[in-house]
């Protein structure tokens, strides 16, 4: 059935919708509650409230916070440079306890003092405009960095970033992926969303279930050896009504030439 892309979908009200998000389970919903996080400015803030009661679990909003509010109980007089350097060596020392982290891909970027993770196991990557060239500045950042316990990672995208990535830049992903911290992960999962880039198909749910088992066929090729050494999955998604998760599987080998 063709689904009218002009209907809204019927509204939570936040006062009820807040109320069923705080009934997830920071470590069992974990996913749902990061999924909720990008529907709406409202839903967002509940799901951070709840994730942050997660022991160990950590966005680099609250770290901010937490970093400002130290510095507020300072000496205002002392030169700003100080407070600079404050920051930066209180983000260092964070990043030494936390093992579940959650941020934007632009202060991943931005910030050289979280460019090393040594306890990080699970890491979330958010990226509000997920283009090619931030997802391949994400990946340098890990290979260039030293994150020697990471085994999980989620990558929050626009589709666009895969479905229009030219072969050098999947060829450098490939190469990228070869490497630590990469090569030792157990699970990689592609949450790409598809909304922006719909260009109006008529069916929308056969257009996502497309688009993903494209983008499927592309990792599969593209990182033959990251797929066949880590459990990678594809989540597409465009809105309420369409959904697609796909694994990626390595191909299997031809069988050996009977010998003469």
């Amino acid at each position: 059935m063709a689904i009218d892309p002009s209907r809204q979908s019927p509204r939570v009200p936040p006062e009820i919708s807040d109320e069923i998000i705080k009934h997830l389970d920071p470590t069992v919903d974990r996913k749902t509650l990061l999924q909720c996080a990008l529907v709406s400015h409202t839903w967002q803030a509940a799901s951070k409230y709840v994730l942050s009661a997660e022991p160990g679990f950590l966005t680099l909003e609250n770290a901010y916070i937490f970093v400002a509010r130290f510095c507020s109980t300072l000496d205002p007089t002392l030169p700003p440079s100080l407070f600079a350097n404050l920051r930066t060596v209180a983000l260092r020392r964070l990043m030494m306890v936390v093992d579940d982290l959650s941020l934007e891909a632009a202060y991943f970027l931005d910030q050289p003092s979280i460019s090393n993770l040594p306890r990080v196991t699970r890491l979330t990557i958010l990226a509000t405009k997920g283009t090619t060239a931030n997802l391949l500045a994400v990946a340098r950042r890990l290979v260039q960095g030293s994150s020697p316990r990471l085994h999980d990672i989620e990558f929050y995208w626009d589709a666009e970033a895969l479905t229009s990535a030219s072969p050098a830049a999947l060829g450098e992903l490939g190469e990228l992926t070869s490497c630590a911290p990469f090569s030792a992960m157990k699970t990689a999962t592609f949450f790409l969303d598809m909304e922006r880039s719909w260009d109006g198909e008529d069916d929308y749910h056969i257009a996502v279930k497309a688009a993903c088992a494209c983008v499927v066929e592309m990792l599969t090729g593209a990182l033959p050896d990251f797929v066949r050494k880590t459990q990678v999955e594809v989540d597409m998604y465009g809105n309420s009504h369409a959904r697609v998760r796909m694994p990626v599987v390595s191909p299997i080998p031809p069988p050996p030439a009977p010998s003469p």
